[in-house]
């Protein structure tokens, strides 16, 4: 932490470095379409990667992935469990709850206002209890 800290205090020399990088994973499907495009937002929470996947005037998807080997490269393997939530979700964002005495929170908005193509849409902020989504994904 002391060289990240640094990094974004702009010490001289100091360079902060990706404590892991992973592309998306690849496969699965969502209505016939390539199941891991569309992000709008993703977060890690204790290992466990989330990402929001848009879908234009629909309900858009909550997907997780963990690092795992696959023909002996370290890469994201998709959860084949996808939860449904808001139309156009947005980015996400996890309130940890650490010394509040709430629980961890898994926040996010919707991008898409009432209109003649999506008369279903608001305008919403939200959040999820961060331990009823991992449940909901089964891990």
């Amino acid at each position: 932490m002391s060289a990240i800290t640094a990094a974004v205090e702009g010490a001289p020399g100091t360079v902060a470095a990706a404590e892991s990088a992973f592309g998306l994973p690849t496969g699965g499907t969502f209505n016939n379409e390539t199941l891991w495009h569309k992000i709008q937002g993703a977060l890690r929470y204790e290992g466990t990667w989330y990402f929001h996947r848009s879908n234009a005037y629909s309900n858009g998807r909550l997907l997780q992935a963990t690092p795992g080997t696959v023909d002996g490269t370290t890469q994201l393997v998709g959860n084949t469990t996808i939860l449904q939530s808001s139309y156009g979700p947005e980015d996400l964002y996890l309130a940890h709850g650490r010394g509040d005495g709430f629980a961890p929170q898994l926040w996010s908005l919707s991008e898409h206002a009432p209109s003649a193509s999506c008369p279903g849409c608001k305008r919403e902020l939200y959040s999820y209890n961060m331990s009823e989504v991992i449940g909901d994904f089964g891990s």
